[in-house]
This record gives C-alpha cells, sequence and structure tokens, in this order.
C-alpha cells in the first residue's frame, strides 16, 4: 500500500512538519498552477487505492500532464 507523506515548513524556516498516510496532496502556486498527487479513486462505495499514483500538473489552467510518478520520470530524462 503507497502512502503519501507531506512535510511543510513556514517562511519564518521554524522545524518542518509532516503529514502522513494521506490520499492527496496538491501544491498551489496560485489557483491556476499547482502539482497534485492521488493515490485513490472513485466516490462512495467505489472509492479505493489506485494501483498507481496519479500526478497532475497544471499550468495557466491547463492540465499539462497526467500520469504516474515513472511516466513523469521517463517525460523529465528525455527532456533535461
Amino acid at each position: 500500500m503507497k502512502k503519501l507523506t507531506i512535510k511543510t515548513q513556514n517562511k519564518s524556516g521554524n522545524e518542518p512538519k509532516y503529514k502522513e498516510n494521506l490520499g492527496l496532496g496538491s501544491i498551489f502556486i496560485n489557483s491556476e498552477a499547482w502539482i497534485s498527487v492521488d493515490l485513490f479513486e472513485g466516490f462512495g462505495d467505489s472509492y479505493r487505492q489506485r494501483e498507481t499514483e496519479e500526478i497532475t500538473i497544471s499550468d495557466n489552467g491547463n492540465i499539462i500532464f497526467k500520469g504516474s510518478f515513472r511516466e513523469l520520470i521517463q517525460i523529465l530524462k528525455h527532456t533535461l
């Protein structure tokens, strides 16, 4: 079972805080630029853990990537 953990730190540079065992995590630069990692799918009775995480990246309100971590890494390796 995959577990999503997020580490945050405030702008004062205090000790980092961790949130563990999350199903969804999103980071917003603004309302139109964000990155989301989702480990679950469905709603209600069909809500279940995904076999593969889904990463979504939005830029200027447009989804520019939706796929797994492995797929994202492969794209980055070919472009860097």
